[in-house]
């Protein structure tokens, strides 16, 4: 059976996540610039969408609020990762509620700033989020979806221990939807 988002918080996540590189802070009123610019880069859309397009800033804003109020209403969300407190924009990782077909489910959704691609930074974020949804909101399972074409993304729930369950339709698209139980999950820390 699958893991159903609390609908009010199991245990809140932390506020701040590190990795090994990496400044996890949740998400507040100060990082809009940074995830409107997150949505305006054409590389970024062409992971999530089918058609590429670029986010108009008073959409992103949009999302940006039902992010901050996925907080409140769950007590857990999204993170935005800095090179150390208050440094630049590496990426933004999370937590959500969704329903992908079967009922709510909790998804861990990650995405890294172009300039930082191919550096490893999606698995290390993705990890530690998934710490944070174990260990500290005490779920037994997530799911990952991507586009069936964005295969850096596949690899990053593999190397997670994700595994393929099928296909779904989210906004309207086809989706490949993995899966991840805490039981199935091994017990290792590799931060120093």
């Amino acid at each position: 059976m699958a893991a159903r988002p609390p609908t009010a918080p199991l245990a809140n996540a932390p506020a701040v996540i590190t990795t090994p590189r990496f400044v996890g802070v949740r998400l507040s009123d100060a990082d809009l610039r940074d995830f409107q610019d997150f949505y305006a880069a054409p590389e970024v859309m062409a992971t999530l969408s089918s058609d590429g397009k670029v986010w108009p800033r008073r959409d992103s804003a949009r999302l940006f609020r039902r992010h901050l109020s996925h907080w409140k209403k769950h007590g857990f969300g999204t993170w935005m990762f800095r090179d150390g407190p208050g440094g630049p924009f590496v990426a933004r990782a999370g937590l959500r509620a969704v329903d992908v077909g079967s009922g709510l489910e909790v998804e861990l959704f990650y995405g890294v700033h172009p300039e930082r691609w191919g550096r490893g930074i999606a698995t290390e974020v993705a990890e530690s989020v998934i710490d944070a949804a174990f260990q500290g909101v005490g779920l037994a399972e997530l799911v990952g979806f991507t586009l069936p074409t964005n295969h850096a993304s596949q690899r990053v729930m593999e190397k997670c221990g994700f595994r393929p369950e099928g296909e779904i339709s989210h906004a309207a698209l086809r989706h490949l939807l993995f899966r991840l139980s805490s039981s199935a999950r091994p017990l290792v820390d590799a931060r120093p």
